[in-house]
């Protein structure tokens, strides 16, 4: 009966150790995951900040394009200041040879 108690003793510490290398097992997955999850943490804020990048080159464009809008608009002004300037002298002239 001693070896069985020897044997029993045995499977008992046996037992002990294989619960022990699942639980250092567990710990180690855990761990693996709390990693997988900062990487894609890091991963996220990289892709929000490659958007927060792209939204303000768009409106960077935006802005550009605004500006080459407003620059044709006051060249257009312009044209047409000229225009009114062109005709109000051409009808001054033909008032002056109207009289003469």
């Amino acid at each position: 009966w001693y070896l069985h108690l020897h044997l029993h003793l045995y499977y008992i510490l046996l037992y002990h150790l294989l619960q022990q290398l699942r639980l250092q097992q567990l710990h180690l997955q855990q761990l693996r995951l709390q990693h997988q999850l900062w990487y894609l943490h890091l991963h996220l804020e990289q892709l929000r900040l490659h958007l927060y990048r792209l939204h303000l080159e768009w409106l960077h464009l935006q802005q550009l394009r605004l500006q080459h809008q407003l620059w044709y608009l006051h060249l257009h002004l312009e044209q047409l200041c000229l225009q009114q300037l062109l005709l109000y002298h051409l009808l001054q002239q033909l008032h002056l040879q109207h009289h003469l």
